[in-house]
């Protein structure tokens, strides 16, 4: 403040001058100790559009070139983090705004300073997690600091980053997975809800975790509605496609999840089926059993389904054929009221992916079991999947 605007700018003149040599000659501490200097005086150096300097010479770099603001204040991040100052980094970026590449080479390089800033946000931040209380805090900053880099990437048009799509998404889903680690429920949401507009993949541990925390914090309804976009739009990778009467459910599911699946299989048969049902086949990892069981045995389902488990097969519960048409008779008219039935199975647990965004990657769904066919193959003819134990065809084992 105590220096004139004359002042100013002849020390952003002789400053970026200075900044540019250094930056070329990778030699970062001499060019971080030029960034120090513009703090101290409070020059906007980002904003600096200089002729050349009168009496200088190309070969000791003390000659002023113009440049665009992003230019100058990604040369600025990366002298920063070339010294391992992340917080100069991310105080250059909000100083300019976060400002976009000029031109499609400038725009890459901005992208990928901004990722390497968001991994070394996060990585600072699991460091936080796992120390005191006290960087609770400071954790929560920086995950905020890791979102607003990749927000900042996204702002780019996608040719900017798509040759680092790979670790776009990675840091995503870490940045998601930190924010549950914080059980923050409107990070993580607004997390997922950015990965779901540019559609990118979630992990399917961190989505399970996503449901469970909003159930947790009283917002079921709305994981309700999360869950229901996920199975509309072939999240969930169930196998089974080809027979409408066989369900596998990976692991790591919560119990809405479960619940939510069940039902859209028995929504399918009562759209689909014919005169006579067959008894529905779960295959499940054993990790969720306890969480499968809960669900068939509360008071979700009316009238109550009844289940069996196969002696030998500890992967493997059947809900019986009478149990399946009682739901039917119940629930038919709502259910082939509804939306014709949707596909469950898909070879990618992409969220988000609308019908053409499936087809660009490959998604291969189910196809629908014509009306009047009877549905095929029996209990005692499935293959139980990862898993070594065959499959008995009698002493099935009643549970409740």
């Amino acid at each position: 403040t105590f220096l004139s605007r004359q002042d100013c700018g002849l020390i952003c003149e002789v400053g970026m001058a200075l900044l540019r040599h250094f930056h070329g000659n990778k030699q970062w501490q001499l060019g971080y100790s030029v960034l120090h200097v513009f703090h101290h005086y409070g020059v906007h150096y980002f904003k600096h559009r200089s002729p050349p300097m009168h009496g200088g010479s190309g070969s000791d770099g003390l000659v002023g070139v113009s440049s665009s603001s992003c230019e100058i204040a990604l040369m600025a991040v990366e002298v920063c983090l070339q010294v391992d100052r992340l917080d100069g980094a991310l105080e250059v970026m909000r100083g300019c705004g976060w400002v976009c590449g000029r031109g499609e080479a400038e725009a890459q390089r901005r992208s990928s300073l901004l990722l390497t800033m968001a991994e070394r946000c996060l990585a600072s931040s699991s460091e936080g997690a796992t120390a005191t209380t006290t960087t609770t805090t400071t954790t929560t900053e920086t995950c905020e600091d890791a979102r607003k880099c990749l927000e900042a990437v996204a702002s780019e048009k996608r040719s900017a980053w798509s040759k680092h799509a790979g670790s776009f998404t990675n840091l995503h889903n870490k940045l998601l997975q930190a924010a549950l680690g914080l059980a923050s429920t409107e990070l993580s949401v607004t997390v997922y809800q950015k990965m779901l507009s540019l559609q990118l993949q979630c992990l399917p541990n961190s989505f399970s975790q996503l449901v469970q925390l909003m159930c947790d914090k009283g917002l079921e309804a709305r994981a309700r509605e999360l869950c229901a976009n996920a199975i509309h739009n072939g999240f969930y990778q169930l196998k089974g496609k080809k027979n409408t009467f066989h369900l596998f459910l990976p692991s790591g599911l919560v119990r809405l999840e479960i619940t939510l699946l069940l039902e859209e299989r028995l929504k399918r048969i009562a759209a689909s089926a014919g005169k006579k049902l067959s008894p529905l086949r779960i295959n499940f990892s054993p990790v969720i059993r306890h969480n499968l069981e809960g669900v068939l045995s509360g008071d979700h389902f009316k009238p109550k389904l009844s289940f069996v488990s196969i002696k030998g097969c500890t992967n493997t519960l059947v809900i019986t054929a009478d149990s399946v048409q009682r739901w039917v008779d119940s629930n038919s008219p709502i259910a082939r009221t509804s939306q014709p039935p949707l596909p469950v199975a898909c070879t990618s647990r992409t969220p988000g992916m609308n019908l053409t965004a499936a087809k660009d990657h490959k998604v291969v769904c189910n196809s629908k079991v014509p009306n009047g066919t009877s549905p095929l193959s029996p209990i005692t003819t499935l293959t139980p999947p990862r898993s070594s134990s065959s499959v008995p065809t009698s002493s099935s084992t009643s549970s409740s």
